[in-house]
């Protein structure tokens, strides 16, 4: 099975009213030991049970197939705890957000 980026798919609004927990995903991303840790802090961050997990959506594009597969199973698991998986994209060097898109929506897969 492979990952790939799918274009065009709905991105969500921010609700200021959300908990949001926010993880830094590491410079070296695609390794395994990263997406360990990755995969790691994202199921620690899903005990505390918040309304959103923000990835930094830069780097999550970097990320390998495995990956991203992972990332998908957790943001299917995140979504049935009540759980939004998220990632931001950034507009400029100020890092300002301009989106904010479920993982779910934006990866989608082949046989």
């Amino acid at each position: 099975m492979r990952g790939r980026f799918a274009e065009g798919n709905p991105c969500m609004s921010k609700k200021a009213s959300q908990t949001t927990h926010t993880i830094q995903l590491p410079p070296d991303c695609a390794s395994n030991k990263a997406i360990l840790q990755v995969n790691d802090e994202i199921r620690e961050a899903l005990a505390q049970k918040p309304e959103r997990i923000e990835l930094d959506g830069s780097r999550v594009l970097r990320l390998g197939s495995v990956a991203i597969g992972t990332l998908a199973v957790l943001a299917r698991e995140a979504r049935a705890s009540g759980t939004e998986l998220v990632f931001y994209r950034f507009t400029d060097a100020a890092r300002r957000p301009f989106e904010i898109c479920r993982v779910e929506q934006h990866f989608c897969w082949e046989d």
